[in-house]
């Protein structure tokens, strides 16, 4: 019999339990060999959570099954292969319409009988209960945590170090802070910003500066020394219910300006981006009547007087747009008619 070897460990039960890849490499290669099978292949996921089927050597796996390039699927244990109910029905399925088998190592499992199929069903259900306990039990820790003024880990926000675990003030980055702070507050767009901190090389929290970066420093209430935790769910968007408390680390910011540009922020986000601190009437809302783009706002100037036009941002960065430059004045005369 042709056998395809699954291997699975995260670096938690690596370390707490000695799952190790080579040990249960070693394990299922022993079992397939007491059994007369021949190995046909070995798909390992190193560091990878059994919450969901998103592994790469298990989907290559199960891609191999459906080529029929093998009879049975071995693992040192149910868990290795899946954490969830739902998924072990959905595995099974998918390998029994091929007549391929499933042998666990330290378990003794028969899917071939309604019983069987009960049975590791059940263990499946308790490994998947024991995966979302873990889960809970972790999550009120560091809701714990927070609500006492603690960081529960993660990375350090930009303008502060983490030292024995408390967050001390970089005065690098602080000054940065704060220089971001103040160039909004004087009606600089977040645009503007990017733009002055690109030109001056200032290092980026992450790999380049960008309006998303500016926003969130600007409306993070840490630089008033507060904590805020449970923003967003992992990969769902924002929770809507973000616990803020007062923590332990000295404030970047005064919390009266922080405040001011929060108004500031709400009072903008009713208009264009560009509309906001632009002196260009149609930025954020005129669009080409040729292709659909959104129109950007330039000028010339031509013996010191100023013009205005609007250009189609199509044309300008993938020269696919043939719509000419549109004086404002122009714009105003069609848009009163």
């Amino acid at each position: 019999m042709r056998a395809a070897i699954y291997i699975r460990v995260s670096t938690q039960e690596q370390a707490l339990e000695g799952f190790s890849v080579p040990a249960q490499r070693h394990r299922a290669a022993a079992f397939c060999d007491s059994q007369g099978w021949s190995v046909m292949g070995i798909y390992a996921d190193d560091g990878k959570s059994a919450k969901d089927t998103n592994r790469p050597e298990l989907q290559r796996m199960l891609t191999d099954a459906d080529d029929g390039l093998f009879d049975v699927i071995v693992v040192y244990k149910l868990d290795r292969l899946t954490r969830s109910v739902l998924d072990l029905y959905e595995i099974l399925a998918r390998i029994d319409k091929r007549g391929i088998k499933f042998k666990s190592v330290t378990e003794m499992y028969d899917t071939t009988t309604a019983t069987g199929r009960l049975f590791i069903t059940l263990v499946a259900a308790l490994a998947q209960w024991e995966r979302e306990n873990l889960a809970e039990r972790v999550y009120f820790g560091m809701e714990e945590m927070v609500r006492q003024g603690s960081r529960p880990g993660g990375t350090t926000c930009y303008g502060y170090d983490t030292i024995s675990g408390e967050m001390r003030i970089n005065e690098a980055q602080a000054r940065i802070v704060r220089h971001i702070f103040d160039a909004y507050e004087a009606t600089q767009g977040m645009r503007t910003i990017q733009q002055m901190l690109e030109a001056e090389r200032v290092p980026p929290p992450n790999k380049h500066w960008s309006t998303t970066t500016i926003n969130y420093m600007l409306r993070n209430p840490v630089y008033i020394g507060k904590l805020r935790w449970n923003l967003r769910k992992r990969g769902k968007g924002k929770t809507g219910a973000p616990i803020i408390v007062d923590g332990r680390h000295a404030p970047i910011i005064s919390k009266e300006q922080f405040d001011r540009v929060q108004r500031l922020l709400d009072r903008r986000r009713t208009l264009p981006p560009v509309a906001a601190t632009s002196d260009f009437a149609y930025s954020g809302i005129l669009r080409c009547g040729h292709c659909g783009y959104a129109m950007s706002g330039t000028s010339r100037k031509y013996k010191s007087v100023r013009t205005k036009y609007y250009a189609c941002v199509n044309r300008q960065k993938n020269f696919k747009c043939s719509m000419p430059y549109i004086r404002e004045d122009v714009l105003e005369d069609a848009f009163m008619q």
